[in-house]
Order: structure tokens, then C-alpha cells, then sequence
């Protein structure tokens, strides 16, 4: 206390620890919210892909109270299907050249002469 009745400095206050603002998602969308803003202690995000993407990493982050995410921020992966195989005595022809068909690509069959084709004549690779 100074003398003229005043303190020396003003008193303090306290505020909410802050995360660090997470960057957009590629091919994805990331909603947050929270008591005191959208990075602050306690706050969540939540995290969703686009179609044809899957999400890796956890779903949701959330602020802890030392101004850290408790986990990192997730990534929006394109959804790869397993290459198939042909039928026997048949053939399977593949919309791109890619060895790991991903989302949208399409497997075409056909049998060799003699041979009739039973089921599907496309599949296709979905999310």
C-alpha cells in the first residue's frame, strides 16, 4: 500500500489457459466450442472427413488445463480398397493404374470365351 492509500499495482487477474488454434482439416470439417472460446481450457473439437476419406487419429480433442490438446490433431485419409483379383477364367480390368484402387475407383469383369459371367460385372470402391 502506497501513501496515498493506493496499491503499488493494479491486482491481478486470472484467465482461462489457451491451446494453440488448430489448423483447418483437409478434406475435413472441424467444429469447436467452449466455455471461454474456441481454444481454451476445457474446450473440445470434434473432427468429421469428407466421403471418401477416413478419419485417423481420435475424433475429438480436448484443451487441458496446461494449454496443451490431449491428443494431436487427426488427418482425413482417402479410403483405399484391397486390389482384386480376377475371376478364374475370367478378367478384371481396373479404372486406373493405381495398385491400391481408392474411393469411386471401379473393377470391370468379363469371362473368357466360353465362360458366362455370374454376379456383379462392376464393383465399385466405397467409403
Amino acid at each position: 500500500c502506497l501513501s496515498d492509500g493506493h496499491w503499488s499495482e493494479p491486482i491481478p487477474i486470472c484467465e482461462a489457459m489457451h491451446c494453440s488454434e488448430l489448423p483447418p482439416l483437409a478434406h475435413g470439417s472441424m467444429s469447436c466450442s467452449g466455455p471461454s472460446g474456441n481454444s481454451a481450457w476445457n474446450s473440445t473439437c470434434n473432427f468429421a472427413c469428407e466421403e471418401g476419406f477416413k478419419l485417423s487419429g481420435s475424433s475429438e480433442l480436448q484443451c487441458d488445463d496446461s494449454g496443451h490438446w490431449d491428443a494431436s490433431q487427426p488427418e482425413c485419409e482417402v479410403v483405399k480398397c484391397v486390389a482384386v483379383q480376377p475371376p478364374e477364367m475370367g478378367i478384371a480390368k481396373h479404372s486406373s493404374n493405381d495398385t491400391n484402387p481408392s474411393f469411386k475407383s471401379v473393377y470391370e469383369f468379363s469371362c473368357m470365351k466360353g465362360y458366362t459371367l455370374k454376379g456383379s460385372s462392376h464393383i465399385h470402391c466405397s467409403s
